[in-house]
């Protein structure tokens, strides 16, 4: 996989899609800390997260956790 597909930053919507989540709950969990902070933000404001950050926030809501 190419370097920029990795570093590749997504919007609310596309984040949520990555996730596998509709746009709604993604931006309710960004509002209550559930979702991971963005990496970043574009001139205009709008929110962005890395594939590498969503992929790690998926692998640790995934992982069992052990007590």
């Amino acid at each position: 996989m190419a370097k920029h597909e990795i570093d590749r930053a997504y919007g609310v919507t596309k984040a949520a899609v990555y996730v596998g989540i509709h746009r709604s709950t993604f931006s309710r969990w960004i509002r209550s800390g559930v979702a991971p902070a963005p990496d970043g933000a574009t001139p205009n404001g709008d929110l962005r997260w890395h594939r590498s950050t969503l992929d790690r926030f998926l692998r640790d809501k995934l992982s069992p956790r052990v007590a």
